[in-house]
């Protein structure tokens, strides 16, 4: 994936048309397995931000 990117990048190369369907899916495959449950924050309805 990252040499499709820097060729996009770099050489100004076209993706396939299904690349960022797939990359999608594997960013957000690894974001899943390596998460910290631990850090998952319930914020109240009214957190001061506004």
């Amino acid at each position: 994936m990252l040499r499709t990117v820097d060729l996009v990048k770099f050489a100004k190369a076209e993706p396939p048309p299904t690349f960022h369907a797939e990359a999608m899916e594997k960013v957000s495959g690894f974001v899943e397995q390596t998460k910290d449950e631990a850090l998952e924050v319930e914020l109240p309805p009214d957190n001061g931000f506004k």
